[in-house]
């Protein structure tokens, strides 16, 4: 499972935008076998959209070891292999620096 998010635009490291940001689950009470699969999950996912060659993908950078966090808590519940993926940008947002653009009307 891939739980899927938008960070924002504003992810900056290393004086460049991220493209997406990865976690696997951190509960040391998720399956061995489930969280290698998970790992597996995000290095496939990574090494896709890196070969591309335009992307700048790190490892999110709050893990938590919350049961209630989604990437743990499907690990943890249906013992499948699951991850956290936050992907740049957004057409909408309260916040105006997290938009890739803005909506424009006619006048």
């Amino acid at each position: 499972m891939i739980d899927l998010h938008h960070q924002g635009t504003q992810e900056d490291y290393y004086g460049k935008l991220t493209s997406g940001a990865i976690l696997t689950p951190q509960s040391p009470n998720v399956d061995p076998e489930v969280f290698l699969n998970s790992k597996k999950l995000a290095a496939l996912l990574y090494e896709d959209v890196h070969a591309a060659g335009w992307s700048f993908i790190l490892k999110f950078d709050e893990p938590t070891t919350n049961p209630a966090v989604a990437s743990n808590a499907m690990a943890l519940q249906y013992d499948i292999a699951v991850m956290l993926f936050e992907m740049r940008g957004m057409a909408d947002h309260s916040y105006e620096p997290s938009y890739l653009a803005k909506n424009r009307t006619a006048t």
